[in-house]
């Protein structure tokens, strides 16, 4: 009625069964990595944005297009790497 199992065949059902974890922990860390840039993006963006106008480092906000260019290519960035740890 069962086939035995040899060996060779459970080592692979057990690679099989294991491996979809690997992938979505490396999505995870890859995710994470990618959420760290983006806060520290946007808390670049927000010092430089509150600067006045008469400040020393007021030229600092010609980098603000820069800026929300990376934010929105680093959103776009984990967009896509959720979506590659649940296909």
């Amino acid at each position: 009625m069962f086939d035995t199992l040899s060996p060779d065949r459970l080592s692979q059902a057990i690679t099989h069964a294991i491996a979809p974890a690997f992938v979505l922990g490396a999505c995870a860390g890859f995710i994470s990595i990618l959420s760290t840039r983006l806060e520290i993006i946007m808390a670049r963006l927000r010092a430089i944005t509150a600067l006045p106008d008469g400040h020393a480092k007021a030229h600092l906000k010609a980098d603000v297009p820069r800026l929300r260019r990376r934010a929105k290519l680093t959103n776009q960035a984990i967009l896509f790497a959720v979506i590659s740890g649940a296909i």
